[in-house]
């Protein structure tokens, strides 16, 4: 209990060789029957009736103004008799209180204008609250606080606070993940919580929380805690008030450990011509990725690291986790992975390219008894099934070009599987790209004699319109034709002369080299 220092001067007190003061203005009656141990105050205005009884001051004493110790007395036949009164250490009285107690302890502190009856005995460490009346004979017990009148007991013990854990990020034992709320509640609606000596370990590293050391944290409220990994916390809470009438309650302590959860392992499948592989990967760094591959007749149940990518070339169920030294180990994932080998891609006996008039198309895989679909869309969303038996047939259209692009896919089994896990044992879809072209045919016009004489004219023309004709008469040298040829009689009687053209035009095929020959 703090006092402000109040300087008098030194003309108006008398100190004792004991280290006693005195004021000049206090009344001591029966002075010789005050024994004031040392080191006590006795302010002015004071009166100790020491002609009454004997009084006995301990050390540290304090009587403030206007106080009066009157020793307590008894009536009897033969009148009034008076008792001494003594007093323990570090007593403090203050103004204008009367004193007529048998005893007083030490550690007492006693408020403005009290009066403590007569003979009443107070013991150690207790304390009188201003303006109180203690009645005659009252004897009050360590560590009590009286007030109003009659003087009553006033003090209580606060009850201790309620700490209530939010469960949903418990893990094990007080282990909790990422974060911990703590709701605190208090009955009969004190109103102030002290967070007191609240401090945090990491290894071997002790220090405080400022932001909630010795707080002060209302009623019903909700704290979240949540920490770097691997942290443990130590909580310490009281109630306390800030009316002294109240004494705090006794600390409640809980400790937890916040770790970090591991990041949900992520996976991934890419489907090969012979199985299925996995790769498993996570976002937390330094973590094992522990896995388990359990077949329809395996009796290896033990979580193996993953270190390569997982190969499947049959049904399984594929359990995995990540686990980190410092943290909480990620959920466990349970797959069940139905794996069906996937068909090889289509081949057709017809490559793509230029095809004459109409083809037949021919497709083939390796794999026996799969099923091979065809569509002119790339969607395959109106495939049809190949048969071999009956190919389908393209065709130029109304005697010109004709592009068609047709995908082909394999299947075997079920192409649709219902399952998101089953790996679909359909083939890549390949496109094949034909281009059918009409047919171009020359013809030509001569005399109808089988001996020329003379000059023989020859005409190329074409039944396609736009058609270019070339010629040549030694098959070597061909020229475009452009107009009739002539043939020289004197030709015509030395030797053989043969004549040799085709017909050419975009989008259709160039016919063969055609060859008349002239009689001799």
């Amino acid at each position: 209990m703090e006092v402000e220092e109040v300087f008098y001067p030194k003309e108006v007190l008398f100190k004792t060789s004991t280290g006693t003061i005195l004021s000049k203005e206090s009344k001591l009656y029966g002075a010789q029957f005050i024994n004031a141990a040392g080191s006590c105050i006795v302010k002015k205005g004071a009166i100790l009736r020491g002609d009454l009884a004997q009084i006995k001051l301990g050390n540290f004493c304090i009587i403030d103004e206007n106080v009066v110790i009157h020793p307590p007395f008894a009536k009897s036949k033969s009148g009034l008799t008076y008792y001494s009164v003594s007093f323990g250490n570090f007593v403090w009285i203050q103004e204008n209180s009367v004193i007529s107690a048998a005893q007083i302890g030490s550690f007492v502190s006693i408020g403005k204008n009290c009066v403590i009856g007569r003979g009443a005995i107070l013991s150690d460490c207790c304390q009188i609250l201003d303006n109180t009346i203690i009645p005659p004979n009252t004897v009050i017990s360590p560590f009590e606080i009286y007030s109003g009148i009659p003087g009553k007991n006033c003090l209580q013990i606060l009850p201790k606070p309620n700490i209530i854990i939010d469960s949903s990020t418990h893990y094990q034992s007080n282990i909790y993940i990422d974060y911990v709320l703590i709701q605190i509640q208090i009955e009969n609606n004190y109103s102030n919580l002290n967070l007191n000596s609240i401090h945090f370990t990491n290894s071997s590293i002790h220090n405080k929380i400022p932001s909630f050391y010795n707080q002060e944290i209302e009623n019903n409220s909700i704290l979240n805690i949540s920490n770097p990994i691997n942290t443990q916390i130590y909580f310490s809470f009281r109630t306390f008030s800030n009316d002294s009438n109240f004494i705090p309650s006794d600390f409640i302590s809980k400790n937890f450990i916040i770790k970090k959860k591991v990041d949900q392992i992520t996976y991934n499948f890419t489907q090969l011509s012979n199985g299925l592989k996995i790769i498993l990967d996570c976002k937390t760094l330094n973590t094992n990725i522990m896995f388990l591959l359990n077949y329809n007749n395996s009796t290896d149940l033990n979580f193996k690291l993953f270190e390569n990518d997982i190969f499947l070339d049959q049904s399984a169920n594929l359990t995995f986790y990540g686990s980190h030294i410092d943290m909480i180990d990620s959920d466990i994932v349970e797959l069940q992975i139905k794996v069906r080998i996937k068909v090889y891609t289509p081949t057709s006996s017809n490559p793509s390219g230029f095809y004459q008039e109409k083809l037949l198309l021919n497709f083939s895989t390796k794999i026996e008894n799969s099923l091979i679909r065809y569509s002119f869309n790339k969607e395959m969303n109106q495939s049809i099934p190949f048969d071999p038996d009956n190919p389908p047939l393209i065709e130029c259209v109304n005697g010109i070009m004709t592009n068609y692009s047709v995908f082909v896919q394999g299947f075997k089994g079920d192409p649709n599987p219902e399952s998101e896990q089953i790996c679909c044992n359909s083939s890549e879809v390949v496109e094949f790209f034909y281009v059918i072209l009409p047919t171009l045919s020359p013809l030509f016009t001569v005399p109808d004699q089988k001996k020329y004489s003379g000059i023989a004219v020859i005409s190329l023309y074409s039944a396609v319109d736009n058609s270019n004709i070339f010629y040549s008469l030694d098959n070597s040298s061909f020229e475009k034709y452009q107009k009739s040829i002539k043939i020289e009689n004197n030709q015509l009687n030395s030797i053989q002369i043969s004549i040799f053209f085709y017909a050419e035009k975009t989008g259709y095929f160039t016919t063969n080299i055609y060859q008349y020959s002239f009689p001799n």
